[in-house]
């Protein structure tokens, strides 16, 4: 049984919807852990020297990055902390953050490696599917069909 094209999703829109959840799930990760953190600061002398960004360089991307948060006379400055490669960053990137605040970092840092990595997938297959779907429509446009009335008929050979 087939299914029509109008009921069928189009499996691009689907990928990008998916998309969309993680970069709102990024954002809700960032907002609380924000929370959170203030929440440990509550009864210490500072601020919290750490923070999620989630940054959306296009329409079709996003990035959850740590920074770090500076508190001068001049105000508040905010600086990206290098990942380097892959999904997860290291230890010791997060060196200048104490306990407890550490530990909740860690934990975030977890789940924001593991968006990351399911983003990079979703991306890929995204390009992977529009590659595809072009690929077929080249080759459907290209096909040269016969009429069922071109066919032969097998009795009369």
């Amino acid at each position: 049984m087939s299914s029509s094209p109008s009921t069928t999703p189009d499996p691009v829109a689907v990928v990008d919807q998916l998309y969309k959840q993680l970069r709102e799930q990024a954002e809700e990760m960032r907002d609380q852990f924000f929370q959170r953190a203030l929440a440990l600061q509550v009864d210490k002398k500072g601020h919290v020297p750490i923070g999620i960004a989630v940054l959306e360089p296009s329409e079709n991307s996003f990035a959850a990055y740590w920074v770090r948060i500076f508190i001068s006379a001049q105000g508040r400055s905010v600086r990206t902390i290098n990942k380097g490669i892959g999904f997860k960053y290291p230890v010791g990137a997060f060196s200048f953050v104490k306990q407890p605040l550490k530990g909740l970092v860690r934990a975030y840092e977890m789940e924001l490696a593991t968006l990351r990595q399911l983003a990079s997938e979703n991306r890929a297959l995204r390009k992977s599917l529009q590659a595809h779907h072009g690929k077929v429509t080249r080759q459907v446009t290209q096909a040269s069909f016969r009429s069922l009335a071109e066919v032969p008929d097998a009795r009369s050979e």
